[in-house]
């Protein structure tokens, strides 16, 4: 677990798009599987790569504008932000957002765009 942890240290989300924990949980994931499968280290590090890569690649883009319009450099800019995160976490928007969220159970081998393998443990 601690190498995983190591490997899952070495890229991370961006704090808007809110998938840290599910980047850190496939990043732990795929390692110890890998390992299972291959006899070579290198092999299964570069199996574990070759998953992931364009896992991380897609989960760090961030929408061009995104930074300069949620990191704020003025007064009058994070007073805006401010005052927007306060309506978002309303009741209001919480009650309004729950009527629009899927009701279907995501398949367990698909996650946020992975295809994540079964090693059978």
């Amino acid at each position: 677990m601690a190498m995983s942890m190591r490997l899952v240290s070495s890229f991370g989300s961006d704090s808007v798009l809110r998938m840290g924990v599910t980047l850190a949980m496939v990043g732990a994931y795929l390692p110890p599987g890998e390992l299972a499968r291959h006899e070579r280290f290198a092999d299964a590090f570069a199996r574990y790569e070759q998953l992931i890569r364009p896992y991380v690649e897609s989960v760090q883009q961030l929408p061009p504008s995104v930074p300069h319009l949620l990191y704020p450099t003025t007064a009058t800019g994070v007073a805006i932000i401010n005052k927007l995160a306060d309506l978002a976490a309303s009741k209001v928007v919480k009650k309004v957002l729950t009527r629009f969220r899927p009701s279907t159970v995501q398949d367990e081998t698909q996650l946020n765009g992975i295809e994540l393998p079964r090693y059978g443990f």
